[in-house]
């Protein structure tokens, strides 16, 4: 029952701050931070809270480089990505995140063995409510808010996301 109480409460908050920033009443803390090291912060915060293995995900690439971001948002993307691959991977949890800074863009490129996505499905995925169903999909509990939440938070970071799965 608590844990059921937990669960519900995190969507509640995770409706609440998806319609602030639809509303635009979202204010983020920016600051400027070293990217590599925000996302090394992320990602150890992520093994300690959804308890895997740290050799199931893989840092590479580099990133040295700075961003001005909000470090609670930009972790709830990662949270949000990281969450789905683990969700929609059929075998041993096996995540590369690539991360680069060129042309004066940070980027982050999260790989996962996951199942994939039809490519017909691939525009919709990021859509408020959205989701994919289907007979190789796994039995998977979720809103289809995870991916709107993670391209809102990118869009206030001038920022963007797409997606590539054969």
């Amino acid at each position: 029952m608590m844990k059921d109480a937990e669960r519900l409460n995190k969507l509640i908050n995770s409706i609440l701050e998806i319609s602030s920033l639809e509303q635009k009443k979202v204010s983020h803390d920016f600051r400027i931070h070293n990217a590599e090291v925000l996302v090394k912060n992320i990602l150890t915060d992520i093994y300690d809270r959804l308890k895997i293995p740290e050799d199931a995900i893989k840092l590479t690439g580099g990133a040295d480089c700075s961003v001005f971001a909000d470090e609670k948002a930009i972790g709830i993307v990662f949270d949000n990505l990281i969450d789905n691959a683990i969700k929609y991977s059929s075998s041993q949890i096996d995540i590369t995140i690539d991360i680069d800074c060129s042309n004066n863009r940070f980027t982050a490129k999260v790989k996962d063995n996951g199942i994939g996505i039809n490519p017909d499905e691939q525009k919709k995925i990021f859509k408020k409510f959205y989701r994919v169903y289907g007979d190789q999909i796994p039995n998977v509990k979720g809103t289809g808010l995870g991916l709107y939440w993670v391209k809102e938070i990118l869009k206030h970071h001038k920022g963007k996301i797409s997606v590539a799965s054969e």
